[in-house]
C-alpha cells in the first residue's frame, strides 16, 4: 500500500513538474498531449520507484530522470534533440528548486524539518504534494496569461528536425547513463542482485529500441510528406503548362 501511494506522489510531481515545462515553451496545447504527459510520468515513476526504493540504485536515480525525459521528448514529441536537453534540464531544475524551496519554507514555519524530510515518508510525501500544487498553480498561471515561448515550434517541422544525430545522441545519453550503473555493479558488486541488474539491461533494451524505432517511423512519415509535397508541386507545374 505504501509502494503504491509513493508511485502515485511521484507520477503527480513529475506530471506537475513536465506539465509545466511543456505549457511553458506552449507545447501543452491539447487532451492528446496532456495524455502522453501522464504516460511518460507514469513510467518514469515506477521506474524510478524501482531504481531507488527496490533496486538499491539510488546513485543513478538523479541522471535518470533528466535522461529519462530527454528520450522521451525525443520519441514521443519528435523534439530535436538539444531542445530535449533544455526540457530535460528545465524539468529537473524547476523540479529540485521548488522542491527544496517547499522544504526549507516548512522548516521555518515550523511544520517540518530536513531531517524529517530525509527520514520519513509522510513528511516527504507532503513536501512532494506541496511542490505539486505550486507548480500546477504556476501552469495554471501560464495558461490564462497566454505567456510562454514559442520558438520551439518554428524548428519542429521538416527534416531539419529530425535528424539521424537527435536518436544517436539520445542513444548516446541512454549508454552514458548504462556506464555509470555498470560501473557500479563491479564496484559494489554485494548490493545488486542479479534479478535487479538483469532488470536494468532489458529497461536499457527497451529505451535503445524506443529511439530505434521512432527513427524509423519519423523517417518513413516524414519521406512521405516530402514525397507527396514534392507530387502535388509537380502536379501544379504540370497544370501551367498545359
Amino acid at each position: 500500500m505504501i509502494s503504491v501511494a509513493r508511485i502515485l506522489t511521484y507520477i503527480v510531481e513529475y506530471f506537475a513538474s513536465l506539465y509545466f515545462t511543456l505549457t511553458l515553451f506552449r507545447l501543452a496545447y491539447n487532451k492528446e498531449i496532456v495524455f502522453k504527459i501522464f504516460a511518460i510520468t507514469t513510467v518514469m515513476s515506477c521506474l524510478f520507484y524501482y531504481f531507488s526504493e527496490i533496486a538499491n540504485m539510488k546513485p543513478i536515480t538523479i541522471l535518470f530522470l533528466p535522461m529519462f525525459v530527454i528520450v522521451s521528448c525525443t520519441v514521443v514529441f519528435g523534439t530535436p534533440i538539444f531542445y530535449s536537453f533544455l526540457l530535460g534540464f528545465i524539468f529537473t531544475t524547476v523540479g529540485f528548486i521548488t522542491e527544496f524551496a517547499v522544504g526549507i519554507l516548512a522548516e521555518l514555519l515550523g511544520v517540518t524539518s530536513v531531517m524529517n524530510i530525509s527520514s520519513s515518508i509522510f513528511h516527504m510525501t507532503f513536501v512532494q504534494l506541496v511542490t505539486s500544487i505550486i507548480l500546477f498553480g504556476l501552469t495554471y498561471l501560464i495558461n490564462s496569461r497566454k505567456f510562454g515561448f514559442m520558438f520551439l515550434k518554428r524548428h519542429m517541422q521538416g527534416r531539419t528536425a529530425l535528424t539521424p544525430s537527435n536518436f544517436i545522441v539520445g542513444g548516446l545519453l541512454v549508454l552514458t547513463w548504462a556506464a555509470v550503473q555498470i560501473n557500479l555493479f563491479f564496484l559494489e558488486k554485494e548490493n545488486y542482485s542479479i534479478i535487479h541488474i538483469a532488470t536494468f539491461f532489458v529497461i536499457l533494451a527497451t529505451l535503445l529500441a524506443a529511439l530505434f524505432i521512432a527513427y524509423r517511423h519519423n523517417k518513413r512519415i516524414l519521406n512521405q510528406r516530402y514525397n507527396n509535397s514534392v507530387g502535388l508541386i509537380n502536379n501544379e507545374k504540370s497544370k501551367r503548362y498545359r
